[in-house]
């Protein structure tokens, strides 16, 4: 397990601003309630990689915190807790290249879809005022979510008025491409706070640039490989053509995040 420890938080105010919006050259193709009738069998899928925690370790992952972020393996998942001060964030970030050269991570040059799967579980509060915790999926070009330079594809919620969720192309604001937000889907009802439990699936087609974002809620754990409601869908390949080799959860502001049962596969 490789440790990062950031220990200014200057830097990170400076460089992660994400609020000015370029001209959106995204189009979304689909809203929320559209069902996928494919088959959720992983049969036909070649699994690149899966982790449901219970080892108890992070060895395959780097680890790093800003502020006071704890970031640990509790009850068989991922905790991230960061902290009681704003702006703290803990994360996890996996170099999927690195561990299975049937995974390009330039997105557009693997041959068939791709798909990520995991659950995410959140507990929020009003601790200080509008320090709602956000939760965070993300492909990047760089391990850490706050490094100026870096810059990908981000699924948040958690950190929004009531449990409104994005998917994102998104670059920090000294990376090669500038600071860049542009939303891809945009759900109002999403993921709320415990105990309610998020199953969710993302693909994206190679092919025809294609995003897809399903998702289900409950409050037992649902296999995220297996669900079926897609509540939106993008075409975005912007980034696609660059290396984005990190996978990254992380948690922010403060409270806690929980991850479980990631799943990677590329459709045979």
């Amino acid at each position: 397990m490789k440790i990062i420890f950031i220990l200014s938080l200057t830097f990170f105010i400076c460089s992660c601003v994400e609020s000015t919006e370029p001209a959106d050259t995204t189009a979304p193709i689909s809203t929320i309630d559209t069902t996928d009738t494919t088959d959720p069998s992983s049969s036909n899928k070649t699994v690149i990689y899966e982790n449901d925690f219970s080892a108890n370790s992070l060895d395959d992952f780097i680890v790093g915190a800003t502020g006071v972020a704890t970031v640990n393996i509790y009850q068989g998942k991922l905790h991230i807790s960061p902290g009681e001060m704003y702006l703290n964030i803990g994360f996890v970030a996996i170099d999927l290249a690195a561990i299975s050269s049937e995974y390009n991570p330039i997105l557009d040059a693997n041959p068939t879809k791709i798909t990520w799967a995991f659950n995410i579980s959140n507990i929020d509060g009003n601790t200080c005022g509008a320090c709602n915790n956000t939760f965070s999926f993300k492909l990047f070009s760089h391990p850490d979510p706050v490094n100026g330079s870096a810059y990908g594809y981000s699924f948040s919620g958690g950190g929004f008025v009531g449990n409104r969720m994005t998917l994102n192309q998104t670059a920090l604001a000294n990376s090669s491409f500038g600071p860049v937000n542009n939303i891809m889907i945009d759900i109002t009802d999403g993921l709320g706070p415990l105990p309610s439990i998020g199953a969710f699936k993302i693909t994206y087609d190679p092919n025809t640039g294609v995003w897809e974002l399903y998702y289900e809620e409950s409050t037992t754990t649902l296999d995220p490989m297996s669900i079926t409601n897609m509540i939106g869908s993008s075409i975005n390949n912007n980034f696609a053509n660059q290396p984005l080799p990190y996978l990254i959860f992380s948690g922010m502001n403060t409270r806690q995040t929980f991850f479980d049962n990631l799943t990677i596969t590329i459709d045979n």
